[in-house]
């Protein structure tokens, strides 16, 4: 007689674990824990955020790119921001260089043309602003997507600490952009890759924004910033020494349609996802 099975109270073991807050082995379980999480990183450490957004056309050569780095300090009173331009696509502007510094509500922003001229402007905080930073807008679309399913999870190792690389494709506009997040155990998303092809065959769009740590590093002042004061008519004891608010680099609601370039007075979006405004 073949004994029968004794009930126990014992758990069955689950094949299924928890990565980080809102993440499992199984997927996004919660997308607004994930975003939680990364969103009190940004709000207590300086950051260094790296952002590479490319034109690319069938044969893969890159017609348009962008560079950008956004260095913030921890209390957020302090950002230095630059992005270089290379090539060129319809409308496109002659600035090859943009670059900016704030501290609390001044703003200033050095512009450098294709001649090699340089201008200087001292624009409004909100007339500044600086995606590709991995902030809140453009993250929460690609993790409220990775909740609905459809995606993949793998664990890498990165300085020996695991990263999960969450996978998928976002549809939006009959267009599909396939997408991969790099999340570390806090929660935070370290590394974004979004590439969107061309349905008919045209240019593509890829772009690659990383997160990296800068408590370390001090974040100071640039070299420019006297010329800025006197071009723009500033005087330095004008300088706010305790700002009492933060102008932040924020983020344009996340877009994929087509890369545009506008205008000469520096402004340029691809994809919505890395985007300088100077106005």
């Amino acid at each position: 007689m073949t004994p029968l099975d004794v009930p126990t109270d014992e758990p069955t073991a689950s094949s299924v674990q928890q990565l980080a807050p809102g993440l499992t082995s199984a997927g996004v379980t919660n997308s607004g824990a994930l975003l939680r999480a990364h969103t009190a990183y940004l709000e207590n450490h300086s950051t260094v955020t790296r952002a590479n957004s490319s034109v690319v056309a069938p044969n893969g050569t890159v017609v348009f790119s962008v560079n950008q780095t956004i260095h913030k300090s921890r209390p957020g009173d302090r950002i230095a921001f630059s992005s270089n331009y290379t090539g060129s696509i319809s409308d496109s502007t002659n600035v090859t260089r943009v670059d900016g510094w704030t501290v609390g509500e001044e703003t200033y922003v050095r512009q450098t043309f294709k001649n090699g001229t340089t201008g200087y402007a001292q624009p409004a905080g909100d007339s500044v602003a600086t995606d590709g930073t991995l902030g809140a807008t453009t993250l929460s679309t690609y993790l409220s997507d990775a909740e609905q399913g459809n995606i993949s999870v793998e664990t890498q190792q990165v300085n020996g600490s695991p990263r999960y690389e969450v996978a998928g494709a976002l549809s939006k506009s009959n267009l599909s952009t396939d997408y991969r997040l790099s999340i570390d155990e806090q929660g935070v998303t370290r590394d974004l890759v979004a590439v969107q092809p061309n349905p008919t065959g045209g240019n593509s769009i890829r772009v690659h924004v990383t997160l990296e740590s800068a408590d370390s590093v001090a974040l100071e002042a640039p070299t420019w910033l006297s010329e800025a004061r006197q071009q723009t008519g500033t005087p330095p004891s004008s300088m706010p020494t305790t700002p009492a608010s933060t102008t932040h680099l924020g983020t344009s609601e996340y877009s994929m349609d087509t890369a545009t370039d506008t205008g000469e007075n520096g402004n340029t979006t691809i994809d919505g996802l890395v985007e300088t405004t100077v106005t």
